[in-house]
């Protein structure tokens, strides 16, 4: 028996992997989140203290269930394929609402991925906070449509 292919990272592969954590986290299923990072992981958001591991990154950002609801949007921007390893950087919007309040964060973010056989994971990332606000919302506009009322 041989050893199993290296799979070679491609530019949908990098979109695939930021789409994922977006997804992930406003799902809150920090199970899947956790299989988008290796073991070795490095991250480091917002000038906080680096985070480690896997299971470090899923008890970091297991705060956002604090929050009734978040969305975040991410674009990757410049993506960069070399084969086994890639990099990133995508601008994006993060907002979390709890009542009638949201906040929402202009961030922009650096990773690094590497090739695994069935794809790409990230080995480092790194955000930064640009800007803040907060605005007054209401939770479940679409109600008013279909005749009921907003939560």
């Amino acid at each position: 028996m041989g050893k199993p292919a290296v799979h070679v990272i491609t530019r949908d592969d990098v979109v695939d992997v930021v789409g994922r954590y977006a997804d992930c986290l406003d799902r809150r299923d920090f199970a899947a989140f956790q299989e988008l990072f290796t073991e070795d992981l490095v991250a480091e958001y917002a000038g906080g203290d680096p985070v480690t591991g896997r299971d470090g990154i899923v008890g970091f950002v297991q705060r956002v269930a604090l929050a009734d609801l978040t969305q975040h949007f991410l674009v990757p921007n410049v993506v960069e394929c070399d084969g086994a390893t890639a990099s990133v950087s995508f601008h994006g919007v993060a907002v979390a609402v709890t009542g009638e309040r949201a906040v929402v964060r202009g961030l922009t973010y650096t990773a690094q991925l590497v090739a695994r056989p069935d794809g790409a994971q990230i080995r480092g990332i790194q955000q930064q906070a640009l800007w803040s606000t907060e605005l007054d919302v209401k939770q479940n506009p679409g109600a008013l449509f279909a005749g009921g009322a907003p939560r």
